[in-house]
C-alpha cells in the first residue's frame, strides 16, 4: 500500500509544531512525511499501519516516525461504538530544529540513535506519568518552555524503544 504525502507547516522560529487531536476516530489516510513525528496516544485503541506492518496501539502507546515512514491509526469498531473520543499529542521537528549537527554531539546520542531507527517506525515503552505529564504541558506552552519540554521527552523516550 502506497502512502500519500501529508505536509506539515512548522514555526520557522522554532521549527517544531504540537497538536492535540480530540476526535470521534481517528481520520488521517495511510500517510508520510517529510519531517519527524512523535504521535501519543491519549485515548484509544485499533490498529496501526505501520510501514509493512500491522500492530495494535491503546491507549498510553507512544510511537516515531521518521521522514518518509507511512503510517495510520485505524479505529477497532469496538472503540468507535463506545462513543468516547479518541485523543492524540503529535509533535513534528526535524532533525534539524535545533541546528545542523545539534544531535550529532556525544551527549545526544541516544537521541540521535532514536531518531535514526524511527525511519523504520520506533514503538516506545508504554509512557509513564512523567512523560504523560510533560506532554500535557506541552500544549499549553510555547517558544523556549516548549522546547525544553520537548529536550525533556525525546531524552525520556530515547532510552527505551524498539522498532515496529
Amino acid at each position: 500500500m502506497k502512502g500519500i504525502f501529508e505536509y506539515q507547516t512548522l514555526s520557522t522560529s522554532m521549527g517544531f509544531i504540537v497538536k492535540e487531536y480530540f476526535q470521534p476516530h481517528f481520520t488521517s489516510p495511510f500517510h508520510f512525511h517529510d519531517v519527524y513525528e512523535l504521535a501519543f496516544i491519549g485515548k484509544s485503541f485499533g490498529k496501526l499501519y505501520a510501514g509493512n506492518n500491522v500492530i495494535n496501539f491503546s491507549d498510553n502507546d507512544m510511537f516515531l516516525f521518521g521522514p518518509g515512514f507511512p503510517h495510520c491509526f485505524y479505529n477497532d469498531k469496538e472503540f468507535t461504538s463506545t462513543g468516547e473520543t479518541a485523543h492524540a499529542i503529535v509533535i513534528f521537528f526535524r532533525e534539524d530544529f535545533l541546528g545542523k549537527g545539534f544531535f550529532a554531539n556525544r551527549e545526544l546520542s541516544h537521541i540521535k540513535g532514536i531518531l535514526q531507527n524511527s525511519s523504520y517506525g520506533v514503538k516506545l515503552n508504554k509512557s509513564s506519568n512523567e512523560i504523560k505529564g510533560l506532554l500535557n504541558q506541552l500544549v499549553r506552552k510555547k517558544g523556549m518552555d516548549a522546547l525544553i519540554l520537548i529536550l525533556q521527552i525525546l531524552n525520556r523516550i530515547s532510552k527505551q524503544h524498539k522498532t515496529v
